[in-house]
């Protein structure tokens, strides 16, 4: 249950402890009401800041992927000198890091958006039940007042005030129980595949620096048959 239901429950679960004890229950909702707008400008404000977070996240990863695309420059230019082998190698295990780097980013955004989703989501309901809350309490406020004048008129009957105050305690434990939400479960990241391709790394780096060779002799070839002819 998000924070914003557990605030909104809490606050009413109160509510139905006090509600046979305090006569004046349109004041009792209606600063109920003004709490929960509060509480809800609050959840805006910090999703605005997790917003920005993954915004900071997006510009790191474009920075990133530059990164990545020079070292494999690089390796290239160092790969047409076979002296130069290794530092070619150094070349690639270098991007490799930088890649390492926007995988583990690119996991942190995919929370970061999982989380705005959410929240946007729980926020939204929650406004959503404002809404609905604040329409009743004008209903109910039209019906007290309906009842008030109704009073006047038959009070040499004995009929009171009591059996919409009982109406009005069910209504609240109702509002409370609609309240609820089902748990949600955060998606785990699994990272078991990495072991196995820590293995497979040496051999894949291996392999790129093979078609850097290749597309570099293919290229030289070209070039000296057009000399040739």
């Amino acid at each position: 249950m998000s924070i914003f239901k557990r605030t909104f429950t809490s606050l009413y679960a109160s509510i139905d402890q006090m509600v046979g004890e305090i006569e004046n229950h349109d004041a009792l909702i209606d600063a109920a009401i003004k709490e929960q707008k509060k509480k809800i400008a609050a959840a805006r404000v910090q999703l605005r800041r997790v917003e920005a977070s993954e915004k900071r996240i997006d510009d790191q990863l474009a920075q990133l992927c530059i990164n990545a695309k020079l070292w494999t420059q690089r390796a290239a230019v160092e790969a047409k000198d076979q002296a130069n082998e290794q530092q070619a190698l150094m070349c690639l295990q270098r991007r490799q890091k930088v890649q390492q780097k926007i995988e583990k980013l690119q996991l942190m955004k995919d929370e970061y958006r999982h989380s705005t989703d959410r929240m946007q989501q729980d926020i939204s309901q929650c406004e959503q039940d404002l809404t609905a809350m604040t329409q009743k309490h004008q209903m109910m406020r039209a019906r007290q007042s309906t009842s008030d004048a109704m009073q006047i008129v038959e009070r040499d009957s004995g009929i009171g005030l009591e059996t919409i105050e009982n109406s009005f305690d069910r209504w609240e434990v109702k509002i409370s129980q609609s309240e609820l939400t089902v748990d949600r479960l955060d998606d785990g990241v699994d990272f078991i595949e990495q072991e196995y391709l820590q293995e497979e790394n040496e051999q894949q780096l291996r392999f790129e620096l093979a078609q850097l060779l290749l597309q570099d002799k293919t290229v030289s070839d070209a070039q000296d048959q057009g000399e040739a002819s």
